[in-house]
């Protein structure tokens, strides 16, 4: 799937890739660290491009919200708020999501 960049400055989707040094790593004895990315620019003004959301990724993300909910319904029961409960819930949920046959 492809991204599509939208500039918020002029609102053009004309963009092209180009080094930008980014902190990754911040504090330490060593002070912040910086790492060379690509990064998404506007070919008009420059400005750093953000990605866009098409209609079907937010036609796919309502799906997986519709699916999800009710997923996410029996944490508010007091016997799941201990943390051990949560993630063996979570990893018999996503077991179930990945390995169920299609």
């Amino acid at each position: 799937m492809e991204l599509t960049y939208q500039c918020p400055k002029c609102g053009g989707n004309d963009i092209y890739f180009a080094k930008r040094q980014r902190i990754v790593g911040l504090g330490g004895i060593y002070g912040n660290r910086g790492k060379m990315v690509d990064t998404p620019l506007c070919k008009v003004c420059s400005e750093i491009a953000n990605p866009m959301a098409t209609s079907s990724e937010i036609k796919e993300a309502k799906a997986w919200a519709k699916i999800v909910a009710p997923l996410v319904k029996p944490f508010a029961n007091p016997i799941f708020q201990n943390r051990i409960f949560q993630s063996a819930f979570l990893l018999a949920v996503l077991a179930i999501a990945f390995f169920w046959p299609a």
